[in-house]
């Protein structure tokens, strides 16, 4: 970098330097015309991919690299003040005592065909103070546009920078794009803060783009997504889901039908299989998983092998060891209901807790069904909308389509036992509750359920638990 005292007149002003698009004269007239220029540029084509710029390295000039050039070399004429007013890398170039400060000879910078491509849309921007209208064209691909960036960061433009940056911001981006973006801004690139908000803003539109892994990883466009995007996916906390067995189900199926081997589906696994929290799985589940093809590899069965041993620990162990993989993703506990709760069945009508869930309050109802004899146990899952305002079509109805399992615990083993699972849709409108549920959950009478030792603990109490799933609204 230019030492400070160097800055050319704005950049120290206080102002952000890639916003200073405005500040420009238009010098456009004068591009490319000799009588107008003291100096000139040549750029030769090497025969080699751009993978030193990408890599981070200093621009090539012919003090500094010994590249073999090809043909395709080419002269432009520039005005050294115009230049170097907004390049310190150019400046220091043109005025340092190197060979390319020979007023004689030109500036030679080696490049490859895309860099030079990029260098000439950098001079016509320090000419004309905006971008040249085919950059901002649909048909301008973002690699274009990221070799802008990178040609604009190495000579120290933050101007072009900044203007590249708006024209990716406007641009509507397909999800390969974002994913293009958000690769080529992770190193030293992304660490600007414009930039970096740029490839978060790519993050972003990749992930509420497929958050819903119940509802969109099973569709044609999911499975034309290559592994950038899946490795993105993986490593967002707002992955709705069932759970994270789900999310590893539908990954190795998006493997399956993505690559043809199993050897190429291994590859392509290796990278992702660290980002999912096997932790997070059941034992029977991850015992499963110890057999697919896809998972044979040392790395794959000692991810697994971990997270069937931490199964084993206690409580206390595994939030002592487990980490952020131990941990359930934000949107899969977001999607998820649980209500645990002891009824004590000497009354006829009982309540659960109340739980606030996507802005509505659910609870457990449990009453006893007298319209049988002998009269059973009926338990519901209520959903009641708080209070509302109207709109101008009347009060505003918020359906959620739910599935729910309940379950009874059961003596003396302490497990959980199933009564009942359905999956509805509840239409409320405000205050009004409203519910489903079984009439005759236990397939027993009341009093039975009271009475039994499988079901009543030693206090007298009945342990239920619901556990509900919100999915999307299609």
């Amino acid at each position: 970098m230019a030492d400070e005292q160097e800055q050319p007149p704005g950049l120290a002003s206080g102002h952000d330097v890639m916003d200073e698009e405005g500040h420009f004269f238009d010098f456009i007239a004068f591009y490319k015309k000799v009588e107008f220029s003291d100096r000139a540029i040549r750029l030769e084509i090497l025969e080699e991919s751009r993978r030193d710029l990408a890599a981070g390295n200093e621009p090539s000039t012919s003090a500094a690299t010994d590249a073999r050039p090809s043909s395709g070399a080419e002269e432009i004429p520039v005005n050294s003040i115009v230049i170097a007013a907004k390049s310190a890398v150019l400046r220091q170039m043109l005025s340092n005592g190197m060979r390319e400060s020979d007023k004689g000879a030109p500036v030679v910078l080696k490049v490859t065909t895309e860099e030079k491509e990029a260098f000439k849309e950098m001079l016509h921007f320090l000419y004309a103070g905006t971008l040249s209208p085919r950059l901002s064209q649909p048909a301008t691909t973002v690699r274009e546009l990221l070799n802008c960036l990178v040609v604009g960061d190495k000579f120290e433009v933050p101007s072009f920078m900044g203007a590249l940056v708006k024209c990716l911001s406007e641009r509507k981006r397909t999800i390969a794009e974002s994913a293009e973006l958000v690769g080529a801004l992770t190193g030293h690139l992304g660490q600007a803060p414009k930039l970096k908000a740029l490839a978060d803003e790519a993050r972003a539109h990749i992930v509420s783009t497929f958050c819903d892994v119940s509802g969109t990883w099973a569709s044609p466009e999911f499975y034309e997504v290559g592994t950038d995007v899946i490795e993105i996916l993986l490593q967002s906390e707002e992955l709705e889901a069932d759970c994270e067995e789900e999310i590893c189900r539908k990954v190795l199926k998006w493997a399956i039908r993505r690559f043809q081997t199993v050897e190429e589906r291994t590859g392509a696994l290796a990278t992702l299989l660290p980002l999912i929290r096997f932790k997070c799985m059941t034992g029977d589940y991850l015992v499963r998983l110890l057999s697919v093809p896809e998972l044979q590899s040392g790395a794959s069965k000692e991810l697994i092998d971990e997270a069937i041993e931490f199964q084993a620990y206690t409580d206390d162990m595994k939030r002592m060891v487990g980490g952020a993989a131990a941990c359930e993703r934000r949107g899969v506990q977001a999607v998820h209901l649980e209500i645990v709760d002891f009824f004590d069945f000497s009354d006829n009508h009982l309540e659960s807790r109340y739980a606030f869930w996507f802005d509505k309050n659910w609870h457990l109802h449990v009453t006893k069904g007298r319209d049988q004899d002998p009269p059973t146990v009926q338990i519901f899952l209520i959903c009641e909308q708080l209070p509302v305002a109207e709109s101008e079509g009347g009060p505003v109805l918020r359906p959620d389509d739910v599935e729910f399992r309940i379950y009874v615990r059961t003596w003396p083993e302490g497990w959980w036992k199933l009564l009942h699972s359905d999956r509805a849709t509840y239409k409320v409108n405000s205050g009004a509750p409203h519910g489903y549920g079984k009439g005759d959950a236990f397939g027993l009478p009341w009093d039975d359920v009271r009475d039994s030792p499988k079901y009543s603990d030693h206090t007298g109490h009945v342990t239920i638990k619901v556990v509900a799933r919100r999915y999307r609204n299609k």
